[in-house]
């Protein structure tokens, strides 16, 4: 019998890549600066080197280099370990295989079939060590009637170099004052209680009452009255606005444009709503749609957009798992929004989660239209972001999502912005259903969190709804949250400042105007005590016109530190201001305070 031949058919099925996974190290969320994912080919393969893959920011800022690419050893080159070094920014990163031009082959020639771009990610958080509330002053309890919610509105806000909120107390919803640490009524809406929010205008405040869905609710309006220091009923309006929410309704907030324009917004079982109302705002419109498809237990915020002449509403979808963000121009057509811009969008996650949106938001906007929105995700799975910022740029732009907590910490946030520092914080209580209110802080210039700083607790009490203002900061804010461990509930509050911490973020400079320190006795009345001080001095001043003003401090050259307090102040009303000398070193100080015709500078002794 002659021999025969064993025919075999020539090896014509491309490799492909089989997974990228996280090597070194194994844990998702990482601080380090050089990570290692293992690539691995359904074969033995060839050809494989740095510039066959690339990096995928799905979250945030990182950035990376590929420096390395080495067949694992034992596995005849069907896997490559694949180095990225010089790690830097936060967010989540992917090592992704190009879809063509590798030169990837198998030991047939046969080229690689397509790219890879499903692998896992590492979650990149920089151990950051932003300083902080340079001092935390607690204040007087409230009791109240209704939780300090919800995530959008605002309770409180700065006047005349005062604070003042607005709360449910046990009596009915009241304004109060903050007299030192203690909160003063000075003004019941209503006997009834409601969930508040509040946006301010020159020396006016509107207060939305907001009842639910199955109630109406109601729209006051107050005014600043300079000769009792307290607030009155409104002038043009001294009677409350009825408006009515849609079934599905669970908040709602207000804001009035750059043409005085007010706005209210609310979401429904499936859309969400706007509705608007010109001065005296008397009269309200029919709601409006904004946006369809929605989950009846999605909400929305709305905010003006100043610098752009726009307003913005901003809501979730977790029905398409995404948030959404339209604008409107002031002064056109009430109807006529632009397209849903879909904030953030590139980075979602939807493969193994239930995805990117839920209905937790909180908005504020920088002087040069920058939005910054803190949210909650639905990700509810450990290893992913739990909190997140999401930026809007004055372009229209949306940066990244940026991490802020991983699953499971943290609920109920919210964003405050200190433009003065270039500085934000994000405040959120720690776990559902009520727990420790802490902040995390970032500059603005990169944004990166903070290890976690206590606000409230630690202390077997449990707190939530934490609430604040919608306006920008500096150098101090009332933060207020609920005390669900008490009967009744309490509104808790902390006076926090930035404070000295100017010291390191301002440049000190020297013009000639500013040494310049004219004193004029007779228009504006400065004191300061303890004198000299040994940590924190009361500043109270006074001016005998209504005016604004600035007060700053010098050193004993004349050279400028930082700026303590401005704004706007009433005439013949005492305002107090706290200034921390416990980071100035020893010796004389100068504080000026300066408004468009006035100047006055009293000395100030450091002796710590």
């Amino acid at each position: 019998a002659g021999q025969s031949y064993t025919i075999q058919p020539a090896d014509v099925t491309p490799p492909v890549v089989s997974s990228i996974n996280r090597q070194t190290p194994s844990t998702q969320v990482t601080s380090a600066t050089s990570v290692v994912y293992r690539a691995t080919f359904s074969e033995t393969v060839s050809g494989v080197d740095a510039t066959d893959f690339t990096l995928t920011v799905l979250s945030g800022n990182p950035s990376g280099t590929i420096s390395n690419v080495a067949a694992v050893a034992g596995t005849s080159n069907a896997a490559y370990d694949v180095t990225v070094s010089s790690i830097s920014g936060a967010g989540d990163l992917r090592l992704d295989l190009k879809a063509s031009g590798t030169g990837i082959t198998d030991a047939s020639a046969n080229p690689i079939s397509g790219g890879f771009t499903s692998g896992q990610s590492y979650t990149i958080q920089p151990v950051s060590t932003q300083p902080g509330f340079a001092s935390v002053t607690l204040l007087g309890s409230i009791p109240i009637a209704e939780k300090t919610a919800d995530k959008p509105q605002a309770k409180a806000w700065k006047y005349a170099n005062r604070w003042w909120c607005v709360l449910s107390a046990t009596s009915g919803t009241q304004i109060f004052r903050l007299d030192g640490t203690s909160w003063t009524s000075v003004l019941t809406l209503t006997t009834k209680s409601s969930r508040p929010d509040c946006w301010i205008v020159g020396n006016v405040v509107h207060i939305l009452l907001y009842k639910g869905a199955s109630n109406n609710s109601f729209i006051y309006s107050i005014e600043y009255d300079p000769a009792t220091n307290a607030y009155k009923l409104w002038s043009q309006r001294q009677s409350a606005v009825t408006l009515s929410f849609p079934a599905g309704s669970e908040t709602a907030d207000l804001t009035v444009d750059g043409q005085g324009r007010m706005w209210a917004a609310s979401a429904g079982v499936s859309e969400v709503y706007v509705w608007w109302s010109d001065a005296p705002y008397s009269t309200w419109s029919a709601p409006i749609i904004i946006a369809t498809g929605v989950k009846d237990d999605d909400i929305c915020a709305i905010t003006a957009i100043p610098n752009k002449g726009k307003i913005g509403i901003f809501w979730s979808n977790q029905n398409t798992k995404r948030f959404g963000f339209k604008t409107h121009n002031d002064g056109a057509s009430p109807s006529n929004w632009s397209a849903d811009e879909v904030p953030a969008s590139q980075s979602a996650i939807d493969n193994t989660t239930a995805g990117m949106a839920d209905d937790h938001m909180n908005l504020k906007v920088a002087s040069d239209g920058t939005l910054y929105c803190a949210a909650k995700t639905s990700y509810n799975t450990n290893g992913f972001s739990k909190l997140i910022l999401l930026i809007r740029r004055p372009n229209g732009t949306w940066d990244n999502a940026y991490p802020v907590t991983m699953n499971p910490e943290g609920t109920q946030p919210i964003v405050i912005l200190n433009e003065t520092l270039g500085k934000l914080k994000v405040v959120y209580a720690t776990v559902e259903n009520g727990g420790d209110i802490v902040y995390r802080e970032s500059s603005t210039s990169n944004i990166s969190f903070g290890s976690p700083k206590l606000l409230f607790g630690n202390n077997g009490k449990l707190y939530d709804y934490v609430t604040s203002t919608h306006q920008n900061y500096n150098p101090d804010i009332v933060l207020i949250a609920t005390n669900l461990s008490t009967n009744p509930l309490q509104a808790v509050s902390v006076l926090a400042t930035d404070g000295n911490n100017a010291l390191s973020s301002i440049s000190p400079s020297r013009t000639p105007k500013d040494q310049n320190l004219e004193v004029q006795q007779s228009k504006a009345i400065l004191k300061a005590y303890p004198n000299p001080s040994t940590g924190n001095t009361r500043i109270d001043f006074s001016l005998t016109e209504s005016n604004a003003y600035a007060i700053t401090l010098y050193d004993a050259k004349g050279t400028k530190l930082f700026v303590l307090s401005q704004g706007w102040a009433e005439a013949k009303v005492q305002n107090t201001i706290w200034l921390n000398t416990s980071s100035l070193a020893n010796g004389l100080y100068l504080i000026n305070i300066k408004t468009n015709n006035v100047s006055q500078t009293l000395k100030l002794l450091v002796k710590q």
